[in-house]
């Protein structure tokens, strides 16, 4: 490829998505879409798989180069990629996070798709029926990787960084679950009753429902769930405890 002002440059391969069994006993095969001019699929989400393994979310800049939707494809095939998001915001504006729902019919992503130039919450069924439904009001700025009940969505947004939650079928306006800020490493329980999480001020247990909320700790650097949820590991400084 020859660069405009006369410069040679390197040629560029898009990346593309392969799926293949972890014996090797059969030849990769390739489940993302075409290949446009851009930079081409890349996984880019915490937990792509959907609940029964069978699909995975990416995103790539197929259609508009350097504009990286969101796409869904089989991870055996069986049917085509298909892009999931709306028509995004001009200048630049992607898909930036993306999560399937406990029983996998719907994906909930962020992204700049109505052009007010805010990353917001939208709702689209994973098999691409309907369009996406926007789930945040205009003006809101979500900022850290969505967790997802059977009913809501959660997420951290605005200027302080705070936590909200939304009705997954758009029934209600989003709610801020408490006032603490710069939340972030957001984590629901495994049964979706709680959430967890590091702010300014600590550690925090706040029920999903907003009825109740606990500081668990101060100057804390990491934690880990307990793998039924009812418990919590914690690194912090022992000045708080002696």
């Amino acid at each position: 490829e020859q660069a405009r002002d006369g410069e040679a440059r390197s040629l560029r391969h898009p990346f593309e998505l392969f799926s293949t069994r972890l014996d090797g006993t059969v030849t990769p095969l390739r489940i993302s879409g075409a290949v446009g001019s851009g930079a081409g699929a890349r996984l880019a989400f915490a937990s792509p798989y959907s609940p029964d393994g069978t699909a995975v979310l990416y995103r790539a800049d197929d259609r508009v180069e350097g504009r990286e939707e969101l796409f869904i494809a089989s991870v055996d095939g069986s049917f085509p990629a298909r892009r999931l998001n709306g028509t995004l915001a001009a200048n630049g504006a992607d898909v930036l996070r993306a999560s399937f729902t406990p029983d996998g019919t719907r994906v909930a992503y962020a992204a700049q798709q109505d052009g007010d130039g805010q990353v917001e919450l939208y709702i689209v069924p994973s098999d691409g029926s309907l369009p996406s439904t926007r789930l945040t009001s205009a003006g809101f700025l979500v900022l850290e990787c969505t967790r997802l009940s059977d009913t809501h969505a959660f997420f951290v947004a605005g200027a302080l960084g705070q936590l909200w939650r939304v009705p997954l079928d758009g029934s209600a306006l989003p709610e801020r679950l408490t006032t603490a800020s710069n939340v972030r490493d957001l984590t629901l329980t495994p049964d979706g009753r709680r959430l967890v999480f590091k702010a300014t001020s600590g550690l925090f247990s706040v029920m999903a429902d907003g009825s109740a909320g606990a500081l668990l700790g101060q100057d804390v650097s990491s934690f880990q769930l307990s793998r039924g949820g009812a418990s919590v590991v914690f690194w912090a400084s022992n000045a708080l405890f002696g």
